[in-house]
């Protein structure tokens, strides 16, 4: 009896023993050091990183409500003391608050600018408090609206390194211009709201604007888009516009509108049996050398499951000290299936972007085998610029990720598709969702193949909304840490936290 006792006891042990050297090896296995955060209420908003209040560490800021429905928002700050994050008393923003962006003041420090129906103000957390900052006319008249959003009122219009506000009314565009003493100066630009209109209905929405230099005298100038034209307003001496508007012809027939936007004479959408649209999707320097360059959405249609997109990119020249696009397309990025998600970015630091998009068929079986199993089949693309300035035919990284759904809920996930310089070398790591719970982190290599082929892993809850992954540099290292948040298609438990992965000094 005694020896079967000692003979179950060692068992016992033994066994305890091997889970726990599973255990610590799957620990060790894991790519990132992982800090889970609490927070006092339900999160609504994506976090957002920034110096609030003027720590080693970047502060984290959190916005939800709580259960009487009021709007709040509280910062994550670094204890250096206990070495982790905890939450400051959370503050109720004002029920007329319509949209956020985040300011940098004169001292460098970052508030919270709000937005309401008649004015803009400024929340500062080391005070606690939020003051008035100017009366305003905008497009978002709703005086008690039912959730705040997030929008882009905080731009440097004029490369002073210094955060101006840009505010749509139906008629003009307003910009607030941030001078070194703090106070800001008003400009009207003659940039009307864009207009959805069909049978029953009318939208307004702000005009995408951007600021590159269109006649090359090293000043930033506001840049918009007509059909066919882009429209440039001119930067003076002052750091201010002018109000006379220069216009730049465009290659080829080039909208500035989405064609589901575009009506006929009878107020229906367009026929898209026999579609072919161009529509610009950003201008910025995509080859590095100094001037800014037009890239253009295509979208070719014969049916509603058959569709197609491709990217084309004018690079622009220097005609005289204007800048000039020539009629034919420099380079294109296209592959089989609707692309979407398109990401601009500079993997290896070189000065030379590359462009990452997501692709996937729409076609009758896909949809079909779409419905039985809740998921679409997604390819990941990396495209890359030759030494011509070409971007390559075939994806220098591909790989497949799921994209789910669910029609109890009327809700679609989305995977995880993130690059982030990791260890601090200068290259984006490539973070792709595995499975439900799993990571896949390719590493960054200072070659031409950019990435390692094999996938190092970490175990995680990810959430079914991928894009509340991430990535900022939180304790000022010259490596991300990635951020990840819950939402409303995730269990219930897990919405109240904050998990920040660190990589390991291994992983390097």
């Amino acid at each position: 009896m005694i020896r079967s006792f000692i003979l179950v006891a060692g068992l016992t042990v033994f066994l305890f023993t091997s889970f726990d050297a599973l255990a610590k090896r799957k620990a060790k296995k894991q790519y990132f050091n992982q800090t889970e955060l609490a927070i006092p209420f339900d999160p609504t908003h994506p976090i957002l990183t920034a110096n609030f209040l003027a720590g080693e560490h970047q502060e984290l800021l959190v916005m939800g409500q709580n259960k009487n429905g009021q709007k709040l928002v509280t910062v994550l700050v670094f204890n250096q003391q206990a070495k982790e994050y905890v939450a400051l008393e959370p503050i109720v923003l004002p029920d007329n608050a319509v949209a956020f962006d985040l300011l940098t003041n004169k001292n460098g420090i970052d508030e919270l600018l709000l937005l309401s129906a008649q004015g803009l103000s400024t929340l500062n957390f080391e005070a606690r408090l939020t003051k008035p900052l100017a009366s305003i006319q905008s497009i978002y008249l709703n005086s008690s609206p039912q959730f705040i959003a997030p929008k882009k009122l905080v731009k440097d219009i004029n490369g002073d390194q210094l955060d101006d506000i840009v505010v749509t009314n139906f008629s003009n565009q307003t910009i607030f211009v941030q001078k070194l003493s703090g106070e800001f100066e008003k400009v009207s630009l003659p940039i009307k709201a864009t207009v959805d209109m069909s049978q029953n209905d009318i939208s307004f929405s702000e005009p995408r604007v951007f600021n590159i230099d269109t006649n090359f005298d090293q000043r930033t100038d506001l840049v918009t888009f007509k059909d066919n034209q882009m429209v440039s307003y001119e930067q003076t001496q002052d750091g201010l516009f002018s109000s006379i508007p220069n216009t730049i012809s465009l290659p080829n027939e080039i909208s500035a509108l989405p064609w589901w936007s575009i009506r006929g004479a009878d107020g229906e959408s367009v026929d898209q049996s026999q579609l072919e649209h161009r529509m610009v999707e950003t201008i910025e320097d995509i080859n590095g050398d100094g001037i800014s360059d037009l890239m253009v959405k295509q979208t070719q249609s014969s049916g509603v499951l058959d569709r197609q997109n491709n990217y084309e990119i004018y690079y622009g020249k220097n005609q005289q000290g204007i800048l000039y696009f020539n009629s034919e397309v420099d380079t294109r990025i296209s592959a089989e299936g609707t692309l979407s998600g398109l990401q601009i970015i500079d993997v290896n630091d070189d000065g030379r972007k590359e462009i990452m998009v997501s692709s996937f068929d729409i076609g009758v079986s896909q949809i079909i085998g779409a419905l039985m199993s809740g998921s679409i089949d997604q390819d990941v693309y990396l495209f890359t610029l030759d030494e011509k300035d070409k971007f390559n035919a075939e994806p220098l990284f591909s790989e497949e990720v799921d994209l789910n759904f669910s029609l109890s809920s009327g809700r679609s996930g989305q995977p995880v598709i993130l690059s982030a310089d990791l260890n601090g070398d200068g290259l984006n790591e490539m973070l792709l969702s595995a499975n439900e719970e799993r990571l896949a982190i390719y590493t960054g290599k200072a070659d031409e193949e950019m990435f390692e082929s094999r996938a190092k892993r970490h175990r995680l809850q990810l959430p079914k909304d991928g894009s509340m992954l991430s990535a900022s540099d939180l304790n000022n290292d010259q490596s991300d840490e990635i951020i990840v948040r819950y939402g409303k298609q995730d269990d219930e438990k897990d919405r109240r936290k904050i998990i920040i992965l660190t990589a390991k000094v291994s992983a390097n």
